[in-house]
């Protein structure tokens, strides 16, 4: 039944690692395993990944999930909701790479672009778990923070 199909992300502090999984109904299990303290290529690399295996539809399980995600409007929202998440996620990341190597406008490109996904998560049709909200709350900020000080180190390097 749909109700034996779980997607769980989470992230644990106390063993810093961030966790996504996905059970179906006939019990095949898919986990990732990062560490928060992860190389930033690795970590969207796995988060990619997730993306792909969770939007694959080529094995028995997945038709399985998918169908029963188009029958069940709920698991279908869950699903949209964590589905964006990735996206900002790795869109934000992203941006941090950008700024990084000094590329600034692209990187606030893809800050701009990732707000956008994180605001669409504040949403009631997407705020679906206390994760996505809390993460959410905390990515907003970090990419305002991030601006913040790329912007006042932008004028401190023009002076």
């Amino acid at each position: 039944s749909g109700g034996d199909t779980r997607f769980v992300f989470r992230l644990f502090p106390n063993n810093k690692k961030t966790v996504l999984e996905w059970t179906t109904c006939k019990q095949k299990r898919h986990a990732y395993f990062v560490s928060v303290d992860a190389p930033r290529q690795q970590y969207l690399f796995l988060l990619q990944r997730i993306k792909d295996d969770f939007s694959r539809s080529t094995d028995i399980a997945s038709q399985e999930y998918h169908a029963q995600r188009k029958n069940n409007a709920a698991l279908d929202r869950i699903y949209q909701s964590y589905m964006v998440f990735i996206d900002a996620k790795i869109t934000e990341l992203k941006a941090e790479a950008l700024a990084e190597r000094g590329k600034m406008e692209q990187a606030h490109h893809l800050w701009d672009a990732a707000t956008g996904l994180y605001t669409k998560l504040t949403t009631e049709e997407f705020a679906v778990s206390e994760y996505i909200v809390d993460n959410t709350k905390q990515a907003l900020s970090k990419i305002q923070g991030e601006q913040i000080r790329v912007f006042d180190q932008n004028i401190h390097n023009s002076n």
